[in-house]
């Protein structure tokens, strides 16, 4: 096999008293100590591949039909020919060609017919040294490299076993030459007629270990999750073979992988000749690039031999001057001859002309020289130009296209629900006139008209009665409202008031709070919905969303005033149109921008507005304007309608601040498919949900309610010690069983300072594809990939995991996986995973403060997001109790406390202890079940909580974050 050591085996053969071809092939960059091959039995090997339509680097299966062919009878007529001329009458020669390993069979013909008894030394080399070796040489991708390999070496060894053969490695060859001639030759019973102690300085200058550029460790062979099993098993095989031990059942072996082999060639084999000829084309693209690299350094030199003319010529007028001086010198020492002096004053003016002529004729070629390298020059760049804004073209045109389709299906889309809510609209409208034009009609409506007459007056009696009544009990309980201190006590009675109490009573007297009091939090640091949630938790105000670093940074005036940016805008920038954080104004819905700068003091915020009246309540949204007022004047204001956007404010906030400007309907909706009903009915009663009961429970108002893991400059965070030392003392478990989930985890491990952890990712067959390899490995080269099936959801993951992690070269782990929790709303779930990965490594300072604080405090067991702390066993109180035994947990460690989700930074010992436990549990298979039974009482869901009882027995402490 090429690159296996071939060409030092056969140098120490030749020394050993092998004779050699008489055509040796040269030496060269890639073998500068020679092949000592002969270049004849090379061509012949190559010629016959080719007529058999293979090659040397091909890994099928040679077609044994070719031996049948009259073809073959030729090229055997040929080898003998090259035999005879290469090795004359030889008792005893070497013939090596690494293509013979495919051509054993036509060779043994050969060698038979001319009379010779062939004996076969097979070199074996560390397939991954071969495969590094073919990409060096050959631009080969090692995984087809070691394919090549295998192809090679178990077709050598399947037409070599009726033959005597020996087995040598590769670095025996180099290390060990003296006793591997001696156990070869016991093994050919062959006796080598050139061995003496004159050869052995000879050859040990010819062959030594520097000539071996790749050197890696036969380990790696079985530890390379890229590297095939069939690879691993013959590697084996033959590195067992090269030291005497063989079994029986080893040929077998071999067979079956040399079958499977066979048979699995043709469906690989286009995948690979397109791989082979995109590497072609790479390599035609790098002459190209050379080419130009000379063409490159011709101009550079064209340059350097201008600038040396140049230089010359400085030099030549140099000398000029000195030669003028020195005949001026002449001239006034020589007074005897005026007519000598004249004649040789007109010499020297000829040859200063002449000078000057050849100087001027040199300017001008250096000139032109000039001329034409700017031209060059110009060309380039006019080139660089054109193919810039050629491209540039195409980029907005593709632009303009794809926005106009949009634009296009928008608009298409939205003609349709026009059309189709115009022709709803017209059949309603066409119905209830219908119905109207049967009463007015109807000879009951005439008979009753006194009645209905009597009817509206007593209802105004009795309604005039009760205003009178509840305007002065409100105002009772308006005037002890505001009595009543800001603080926890009114906070605990406002929700039962609300409900308890009219709308309009609420809008007009208790709604109304004094801004003064309003906190607020910059908008980039915590997600909406844990601002109000801590807020609630506090007894505080509902937070502003509001930034003032950049609300004075955008706002020249208000930074220059010194005014407080809050009370700013809540005073002026709010109706002033100013954005109170860091938002796209394309990306704010009209509607909600317009409802958050309402300005309350303003009196036609109260004025009825016909268009938001319809918005609201779709049951309405036929009536013309003028039925609208008087359904509200009549009925909405007694049924706590909304008429005006200041009523509508007030019904679901204290201060039109209060909405969210990056609120949106659909989002919200998306989100938590209970809300569904929100929907249809009216976009505003979105809003109305969410400001009265979303944001307390709390729920996400909208997908960027959570931006994920926050980016920051690693140079701004100063690293311990303990991560500066070189070592790795992480060890980061991931187990992805939702693919499209990697890209969020992977940007909350760039948070991680590299080269302080190790990584390992765990992926289910279920849902594994090799694209979702293929996007592991762009942002994580070196991380260890393995494939499990479904079984004990992430906690089994992870234990597959620590199967192949030698746990006791760590000092702490960290354990994360792709979360979705499809039980759950889309928005929950969402923001149950995001809060355990913020609270671990949500930004780059926060990940090495926990990683410091692990490394340095050794009372921390575990650290996990306090939002996820839990209590509850639930239906997995058996099978913990069990757990609780196995782990042999003392009484006084036995109270429930654990992190739900599991995702936490562990200390070493803690996940030793659990997974030595309960490695040998039967977890349960995840495939082909409902979606109940992943929700408890698995063995994964009593490992989760019993953590915390071995972080308490184990005399840790936890640290929410």
């Amino acid at each position: 096999m090429h690159r296996s050591g071939t060409s030092a085996l056969t140098r120490l053969l030749a020394s050993l008293g092998c004779d050699l071809p008489k055509t040796l092939m040269e030496a060269d960059a890639h073998n500068a100590m020679g092949y000592w091959e002969s270049t004849e039995v090379a061509n012949l090997n190559e010629a016959i591949l080719e007529s058999a339509g293979s090659s040397w680097d091909d890994w099928e299966a040679f077609d044994l039909e070719w031996y049948g062919s009259t073809v073959a009878e030729g090229f055997l007529d040929r080898a003998q020919a090259v035999l005879a001329s290469e090795f004359g009458d030889s008792r005893l020669f070497v013939l090596k060609d690494p293509r013979i390993c495919r051509l054993l069979q036509f060779w043994k013909e050969a060698l038979d017919r001319i009379g010779a008894a062939p004996v076969v030394v097979l070199p074996v080399r560390n397939p991954l040294e071969v495969g590094a070796s073919l990409r060096e040489r050959d631009a080969i991708d090692p995984s087809v490299g070691m394919l090549i390999w295998l192809r090679n070496v178990l077709d050598a060894e399947a037409d070599s076993r009726e033959l005597q053969r020996s087995f040598v490695r590769y670095q025996d060859v180099l290390d060990r030459w003296k006793s591997l001639a001696t156990r070869v030759g016991s093994e050919l019973d062959v006796r080598w007629p050139g061995v003496s102690a004159v050869a052995e300085p000879e050859f040990a200058s010819l062959i030594s270990p520097s000539i071996r550029h790749h050197v890696l460790d036969d380990a790696h062979v079985h530890h390379d999750p890229l590297v095939s099993l069939w690879v691993k098993t013959v590697f084996e095989i033959f590195g067992r073979w090269s030291g005497g031990a063989v079994k029986r059942a080893d040929a077998q072996t071999l067979d079956s992988i040399r079958s499977a082999l066979n048979d699995s060639g043709p469906n690989f084999s286009r995948a690979i000749a397109i791989g082979k000829q995109a590497m072609q084309q790479n390599r035609e693209y790098e002459a190209r690039i050379e080419a130009l690299d000379r063409s490159t350094q011709s101009l550079e030199q064209a340059v350097v031999s201008r600038d040396r003319q140049v230089a010359d010529l400085d030099e030549a007028v140099r000398d000029r001057d000195q030669r003028i001086a020195d005949r001026d010198r002449q001239l006034s020492s020589v007074s005897h001859s005026l007519s000598e002096r004249d004649r040789q004053v007109a010499d020297r003016d000829r040859r200063l002309d002449s000078v000057g002529k050849l100087l001027s004729e040199r300017d001008r070629q250096v000139a032109d020289r000039d001329r034409r390298l700017d031209s060059v020059s110009q060309l380039l760049g006019e080139r660089d130009r054109q193919v810039a804004e050629q491209e540039t073209r195409i980029a907005e045109r593709d632009t303009r296209i794809a926005e106009q389709d949009t634009r296009i299906a928008e608009r298409d889309t939205r003609i349709a629900e026009l059309d189709t809510r115009i022709e709803s609209l017209d059949r309603t409208v066409a119905e209830r006139d219908i119905q109207i034009q049967a009463i007015y009609e109807s000879t009951s409506w005439r008979i009753t008209r006194p009645l209905r007459t009597l009817n509206t007056m007593l209802s105004r009696l009795v309604h005039g009665t009760y205003r009178f009544v509840s305007t002065a009990v409100f105002r009772v309980i308006s005037f002890v409202w505001r009595l009543m201190p800001l603080g926890a006590l009114r906070q605990r009675i406002k929700g039962p008031l609300l409900r308890l109490l009219p709308g309009r009573f609420v809008d007009r007297h208790l709604r109304r709070r004094r801004q003064s009091n309003r906190r607020y939090i910059a908008s980039d640091r915590l997600q909406l919905a844990d601002r109000n949630f801590d807020a609630v938790n506090n007894q505080g105000d509902t937070p502003v969303l509001f930034d003032p670093e950049y609300y004075l940074a955008a706002n020249e005036d208000v930074r220059n005033s010194g005014t407080d940016p809050l009370q700013h805008y809540l005073a002026h920038g709010a109706v002033e149109g100013r954005l109170p954080f860091a938002v796209d104004p394309d990306q704010i819905d009209p509607v909600i921008e317009a409802l958050h700068r309402i300005d309350l003091r303003e009196d036609d915020v109260f004025t009825f507005d016909a268009g938001l009246y319809r918005d609201l309540y779709p049951d309405l949204a036929p009536s013309t304007d003028q039925a609208l007022l008087d359904h509200y004047h009549n009925h909405g204001r007694d049924e706590s309608r909304a008429g005006s956007r200041g009523e509508f404010v007030l019904q679901i906030c204290d201060d039109p601040r209060e909405i969210p400007l990056d609120f949106k309907f659909a989002e919200y909706v998306g989100l938590y498919p209970d809300l569904g009903g929100y929907a249809a009915r009216s976009p505003l009663q979105a809003l109305r949900h969410y400001m009265s009961h979303g944001r307390w429970e709390p729920r996400l108002h909208t997908w960027r309610g959570d931006d994920g893991p926050e980016s920051r400059n690693p140079e701004r965070v100063d690293l311990p010690s303990e991560l500066t030392s070189g070592t790795r003392p992480i060890c980061v478990l991931v187990h992805v069983y939702y693919p499209d989930l990697w890209e969020e985890l992977a940007g909350y491990l760039a948070n991680l300072p590299q080269g302080t952890y190790d990584l390992y990712v765990n992926l289910v067959e279920t849902t594994f594809t090799a694209e979702l390899e293929r996007r592991i490995r762009e942002t994580f080269p070196i991380a260890k990939i393995y494939v499990s099936e479904n079984i004990g959801r992430d906690i089994g993951g992870h234990f597959r995991l620590l199967q192949e992690i030698p746990i006791e070269t760590y000092r702490l782990f960290c354990l994360i996986h792709t979360k979705k929790s499809p039980h759950l709303a889309e928005g929950d779930a969402l923001l149950w995973r995001r809060r355990l990965l913020n609270a671990l490594m949500g930004s780059r300072e926060l990940a090495v403060e926990n990683l410091r604080l692990m490394l340095t405090d050794e009372t921390v067991g575990l650290i996990g997001s306090r939002r996820c702390r839990d209590t509850k066993l639930r239906e997995n109180a058996e099978k913990f109790a069990e757990l609780l035994d196995l782990l042999g947990v003392k009484p006084d460690s036995r109270e429930v406390e654990f992190l739900s989700g599991t995702m936490m930074y562990l200390r070493r010992e803690v996940l030793q202890r659990v997974f030595e436990g309960c490695k040998n549990l039967p977890f349960e298979k995840g495939d082909d079940t409902p979606l109940g039974f992943h929700l408890d009482a698995q063995w994964a869901h009593a490992i989760e909580r019993v953590i915390g009882n071995v972080v308490r027995d184990m005399n840790y402490r936890f640290e929410w974050r």
